[in-house]
């Protein structure tokens, strides 16, 4: 019998890796003094292009050739065992992928984009465009590159789609994204008309805010003993393996839920990371198998759970021992204030109405961009345009628009899709689980959280990759993935 200890001792180098570029990623994002960031990328870059001369090295080729037919890429009939199918199945795919792209390449995209992040981090902060534009155009210049050596069948950006959501496709994303704009925009013009409750304190101690986020962390189930919580600008989470999880979160002084919100849905991804399948740490099947998947996770707690009328019926008391001034209202006030629908300017702001709008005008903007029909010149006002015939809101600034996400900084062209699409998963999860856990409304109220951590870690974390997000959304819930679960989840929550 053919072995796979070879390929996998090569892709655990790769892992480890990777791991390691995470920890200074990290660091970057929370500690690093800012007059190191240009040794830092130097850093990344080293890093990212010795993990590719690896993966599309001789000896990885070799490891993997006797394993499965390159040409017809069936497995060798002589490996039975379904998970080391998976396995070879997986670390081909990554293989095709390194292989149709130079390590030259690879390293001067991460170097730029380092130094691209700086950059952006300066630009919005002066709301300088100008500033960010040479750098962006060189980022956009590499994935053009990046876009050619791997290729595409159809549409361009299905290159750039495939690494964040893998087999994922404009083909099959616009129907769905049609969709999902019509029951958006029908749920939006549904309670356009509603008042917005005010609250009765309007400013909130930041260390009381902090002893909120712990206790969330603590109900939840994120192991602090493997993981920890820091503060960022763009609150993120990261890993390096499952007994290391990190999370950032912010805190805003006038804004309880801005911190409130992150945490539980920076807590979401931390929990996916740490209920990974350790015995798989270091093969193609111990990671998550999509972005969109990730950020089902991450949606089901802030919203599903978060913002459910049944977390604060349980949750506010708790509230207002930090805040006792918010007594003068009751649970239902404030649950109505958490919920309000009203479009804003700012993504990660936005309500779960209008923020699949921000999703869409990101996606289609990446289109144009990719197909040539608009150059990084255009972007402020092709953003200004977008946002005022989804929202009706213009951006006052750059700042407040074409700006405010970091991730075209990094190179992340083909992500923002993969947020709409983690809506749409965790619809449907959530779905699942309300009918495997009868219990799971009451369990809720309760602030037993538990439960529901448990399975999703069982149904969805230790499956790790080794099925793919289509597999997986049938194997939990019956059914293909689709808008219907969100469409009733939001007719159920959002009805005047």
């Amino acid at each position: 019998m053919k072995s796979i200890a070879p390929l996998l001792a090569l892709y655990k180098k790769i892992v480890m890796l990777g791991s390691v570029n995470a920890v200074i990623g990290w660091d970057q994002e929370t500690y690093m003094p800012s007059g190191s960031i240009e040794f830092r990328a130097q850093q990344t870059a080293f890093l990212s292009e010795l993990s590719h001369s690896i993966l599309s090295g001789k000896d990885f080729r070799n490891a993997l050739s006797p394993l499965i037919d390159f040409a017809t890429e069936t497995i060798n009939p002589a490996i039975t065992d379904p998970i080391q199918q998976r396995m070879i199945s997986e670390a081909h795919r990554d293989w095709k992928f390194a292989v149709s792209v130079p390590s030259s390449l690879v390293s001067e995209l991460a170097e730029s984009t380092s130094l691209a992040q700086h950059e952006w981090q300066h630009a919005r902060k002066t709301n300088d465009f100008d500033r960010f534009k040479p750098v962006l155009d060189r980022v956009i210049r590499l994935t053009y590159q990046k876009i050619d050596y791997i290729g595409f069948a159809e549409n361009p950006y299905d290159a750039l789609l495939d690494p964040f959501e893998p087999r994922m496709t404009v083909k099959k994303l616009d129907p769905l994204f049609s969709e999902l704009r019509g029951v958006t925009q029908t749920a939006l013009k549904r309670m356009a008309s509603v008042e917005h409750p005010p609250l009765p304190v309007q400013h909130f101690d930041l260390g009381r805010q902090r002893w909120l986020s712990d206790d969330l962390l603590n109900r939840m189930g994120f192991d602090l003993s493997r993981g920890r919580l820091d503060v960022s600008t763009h609150p993120f989470s990261t890993a390096f393996h499952p007994t290391d999880s990190r999370i950032t979160t912010r805190f805003s002084a006038t804004d309880l839920m801005d911190n409130l919100s992150s945490t539980m849905h920076e807590a979401g991804h931390g929990l996916y990371e740490q209920g990974l399948p350790i015995h798989y740490f270091g093969t193609p099947l111990g990671s998550s198998m999509s972005l969109g998947i990730h950020e089902s996770q991450s949606r089901l707690w802030e919203n599903m759970v978060g913002k459910s009328p049944e977390f604060w019926e349980g949750y506010f008391p708790i509230l207002c021992g930090q805040f006792p001034e918010l007594k003068a209202i009751d649970w239902t006030t404030f649950y109505q204030f958490v919920n309000h629908v009203s479009p804003t300017l700012i993504r990660v702001e936005s309500d779960e109405i209008t923020y699949n709008l921000h999703i869409l005008i990101r996606y289609e903007l990446e289109q144009l961009l990719f197909s040539n029909t608009i150059s990084t010149g255009d972007l402020p006002d092709a953003w200004n345009q977008k946002m005022e015939a989804y929202l009706g809101v213009r951006p006052d600034s750059n700042a407040n628009g074409v700006l405010q996400d970091v991730h075209w900084s990094i190179g992340a062209f083909g992500y923002f899709p993969t947020y709409s699409l983690g809506n749409l998963y965790a619809a449907q999860f959530f779905e699942a689980a309300q009918r495997d856990i009868p219990a799971l409304s009451d369990q809720i109220r309760g602030l037993d959280f538990l439960p529901l951590r448990d399975w999703l870690k069982t149904n969805i974390h230790q499956v790790g990759r080794s099925q793919t997000p289509d597999e997986l959304v049938e194997t939990v819930t019956g059914q293909p993935l689709s808008i219907h679960a969100f469409e009733r989840y939001l007719n159920r929550k959002f009805t005047i």
